[in-house]
Parts: C-alpha cells; structure tokens; sequence
C-alpha cells in the first residue's frame, strides 16, 4: 500500500524502502520530502539512487529532504559527492544551509 502520511514513510523505510521508492513517482512533494528524509534508514545501495535524482526537484523542500536523506549516507562517495555540489550550486539558501550542515558534521564530527 503507497505511503499516505509521514508515519507510513518511516515506516516503510525500515521494513520495504524498495516499496516507498517505487511510490516516488505519485508522491505528493511535501509526502516526497518526508520519503527521502527517511530514507536515512535504508541500506545505501538501495537510497543513494534513489535519492540523487531528487536533488534536482522543482521544489526546494523536496531537495532539502534528500540532503538529509543523504548524509545519513555519506560512506558512499557519490552521495558526499552530491551534496557538496548541492551546497555550491543549489540556488534555495534552506537547500544551501542543509547541505552546508550536512557536510560540516561529517567533516568535524563531534
């Protein structure tokens, strides 16, 4: 059954993440952003693919979700790869900031 509210997409991400990524497509872009968030509690070599395209989204909040989708990520090159490019280039200051953050905390971890 494709997600209809935040909780389904956490819920999915832990049990079916294939299932919430095939829902994609049909997602509302604030559902979608929540999707990608938690696609943090995915394996990588399931969310990493999935959530690269998202970081040309129409929608600043849809990008801002797959950046934190992504540095739960960050041991697969292509995803730090991603959002330092993200974090130079992506015109929404939100979708800039997140990114910024996401890289600061995986380049001087606490």
């Amino acid at each position: 059954m494709p997600p209809t509210c935040e909780d389904d997409c956490e819920r999915l991400s832990q049990t079916d993440p294939d299932a919430l990524i095939a829902a994609f497509a049909t997602m509302d872009p604030t559902l979608l952003t929540f999707a990608a968030e938690y696609l943090r509690n995915a394996p990588s070599e399931i969310a990493v693919p999935a959530l690269l395209p998202l970081l040309g989204h129409a929608k600043a909040y849809v990008r801002e979700g797959a950046v934190y989708g992504l540095a739960s990520h960050f041991s697969d090159v292509s995803a730090v790869d991603a959002v330092r490019r993200v974090a130079r280039e992506d015109p929404s200051p939100g979708v800039h900031d997140a990114a910024f953050e996401a890289l600061e905390l995986y380049e001087n971890p606490a």
